[in-house]
């Protein structure tokens, strides 16, 4: 009851605001009202139903989406509105860059655990440059850390999406070769 009450407040609120800042007569303004409180309820809703059809993980990408976008337009004004394509498709070479290095590190983990020890020393050699490049960008440690979280996100979300490989066993494990012939099937292929 009390949302309703709430709705009805600012219905009437709404309705008051078209009729006595714009002028309009008080029918006129009561189906404007209507219109845009039905498209104001139907715009809040919409979203929600969608992520309710789409499940948790659209909840676990969109999130993060919104927060890239956020970073890109303060660290980019210019460049975000201007190339909104270009800037969207750097985020998702970076976000199919996390997925193929998550599919290489679970592929080919020898490879990677023989060398483990000289990928983690060049972590520290990156960190100087973006460090270098702070000091010759001018930019303050909160843009830093944003520029890192900038190129760190869409990395960290194909990282996150691409599916466990399955083990090298080629079998369908729907048992050995005895309980086929008990169910009746021929050895004869």
């Amino acid at each position: 009851m009390r949302w309703l009450l709430i709705k009805l407040g600012l219905f009437l609120c709404v309705w008051y605001e078209v009729s006595a800042e714009l002028g309009i007569g008080g029918g006129t303004a009561f189906a404007m009202t209507l219109l845009v409180c039905g498209a104001g309820l139907m715009l809040l809703r919409l979203p929600g139903q969608v992520l309710s059809i789409l499940g948790p993980p659209a909840v676990l990408v969109i999130g993060p989406v919104v927060v890239w976008a956020g970073l890109a337009w303060w660290l980019m004004p210019g460049v975000f509105p201007a190339y909104p394509v270009l800037t969207l498709i750097a985020a998702l070479v970076l976000a199919l860059t996390g997925a193929a290095t998550k599919y290489a590190v679970s592929r080919y983990p020898s490879w990677f655990a023989r060398r483990w020890l000289m990928l983690r020393g060049l972590m520290s050699p990156l960190g100087m440059i973006l460090v270098e490049l702070a000091d010759q960008w001018r930019m303050s440690p909160l843009s830093l850390a944003a520029v890192i979280v900038l190129v760190g996100m869409p990395l960290r979300l194909g990282w996150r999406f691409i599916p466990p490989l399955s083990p090298h066993k080629f079998d369908a494990k729907m048992g050995d070769g005895e309980s086929f012939r008990r169910a009746g099937f021929s050895d004869e292929a």
